[in-house]
């Protein structure tokens, strides 16, 4: 009952702080380079994303899906922009049903992300713990076997860097 009372005001401020029930497009704009990407965000870290812990249909619809906002937490292992808490929110927007993985409204509309480690350069949001991706897929750098990883969409230099390398590539 307690758990039940919780999750439903967790809920409720999502609702009214965020405007919850509004999409919020993660990839507004993609940058042309990676300094402006690390210029715009508020926060850059490299932290541990978990499982999606709340949804929220928005009263949206893309092609045959409707937008969903998504909140995971991600557990910060290291800071190289800005001062979040240890444990921030992500919050992206996805599609449901998902369409086909080559349909653009991917690269706009990110969805969720997996678990695991990553190189995020975020957008703050009206709350202090809340983010949103700077520039979609450009804001994403997956952390694997102490390496980043480059997408399709990110930035080639940021491809296979050490949190060393990552440290020394944002100084410059």
């Amino acid at each position: 009952m307690i758990f039940s009372k919780i999750a439903l005001t967790a809920g409720f401020i999502l609702s009214v702080v965020l405007n919850w029930h509004e999409p919020l497009v993660d990839s507004e704009h993609s940058y042309r380079n990676v300094r402006q990407l690390i210029k715009t965000s508020d926060v850059i870290v490299l932290g541990t994303i978990q499982n999606v812990n709340h949804q929220v249909r928005t009263n949206r619809q893309v092609g045959n899906g409707q937008l969903v906002n998504y909140e995971q937490k991600v557990n910060i292992k290291h800071v190289f922009k800005g001062n979040p808490s240890s444990n921030l929110s992500l919050i992206t927007t996805g599609v449901n049903p998902l369409p086909p993985p080559r349909d653009p409204i991917n690269k706009r509309y990110t969805g969720p992300l997996a678990e695991g480690d990553y190189l995020l350069f975020l957008s703050s949001l009206k709350q202090d713990s809340y983010f949103r991706l700077n520039s979609g897929f450009q804001s994403v750098y997956p952390f694997i076997n102490q390496k980043t990883i480059a997408l399709e969409e990110g930035f080639h230099s940021l491809h296979g860097l050490t949190i060393n390398e990552v440290t020394n590539y944002l100084s410059q």
